[in-house]
């Protein structure tokens, strides 16, 4: 199982707070207080879609490890090693 991410709202003006990285902390906080109880339960925490174009959910990359879902054969890639193919 993993847990996905939930989107939060974008506003240029206020892009300075970084409210999608401060979910995804608030996210992983709650990701380890589960395992704690249910250690087998979740392997992957997923940041939802990544869109190579859109500056929006581009800040993603930034989180290390980083895995992509292969789209043809459903296998998680380690970011790093597929990064040149997602550059647009």
């Amino acid at each position: 199982e993993h847990i996905d991410s939930v989107y939060f709202l974008y506003d240029p003006d206020y892009r300075f707070l970084n409210l999608g990285v401060i979910g995804a902390l608030r996210e992983l906080e709650w990701c380890k207080m589960v395992k704690q109880s249910q250690p087998s339960r979740f392997k992957w925490y997923v940041l939802s879609d990544y869109v190579a174009v859109c500056p929006k959910v581009n800040y993603k990359t930034q989180y290390q490890p980083g895995y992509l879902l292969c789209p043809r054969t459903k296998v998680p890639v380690l970011y790093d090693s597929v990064k040149a193919l997602c550059e647009v």
